[in-house]
């Protein structure tokens, strides 16, 4: 049986929830990244339900109402932040390799790191917060569809 059952059930299941919405949300946006942001919204998700599900929930096996709760509180905010990042760190390497473009220079990871809280708590403020319930939602589909190993 895999180590990380729970933690992939959650990942999995809240970062394709993560990456549907924007296609749906943002059908009609034209311009450049509109197309592929789905793919930050998703991995993102991903990698923070996995990460703060293994960390806090999983790893000391403490699978209660209040850490679940709170847990996907959590992660329904900080997978805002690392989707930002990765589109502010996916653009630095691109204008790396080709160049200068029209838009300037954009931020170096390390000021990345601000740039993406504030653009978070703007996505948070207007549409991101639907992130939560859908995470809390998520966490107890995956804690239903977990199947405890034998110990």
């Amino acid at each position: 049986m895999p180590k990380y059952k729970f933690s992939i059930y959650y990942a999995l299941n809240f970062g394709i929830i993560s990456a549907i919405a924007p296609i749906l949300i943002f059908q009609g946006a034209t311009g450049k990244g509109w197309d592929i942001l789905w793919i930050y919204t998703g991995t993102g998700s991903m990698i923070t339900a996995f990460l703060f599900a293994w960390y806090f929930i999983e790893r000391p096996k403490k699978f209660n109402h209040l850490r679940l709760i709170l847990i996907a509180i959590l992660v329904g905010i900080f997978s805002h932040w690392l989707s930002w990042y990765e589109i502010m760190v996916v653009d630095y390497i691109q204008w790396k390799f080709s160049g200068p473009h029209l838009a300037g220079t954009p931020s170096n990871p390390i000021n990345g790191l601000y740039g993406a809280a504030l653009m978070a708590i703007l996505s948070l403020i207007f549409m991101g917060w639907t992130a939560i319930p859908f995470s809390i939602g998520s966490i107890y589909l995956s804690k239903l569809m977990y199947v405890k190993p034998d110990n």
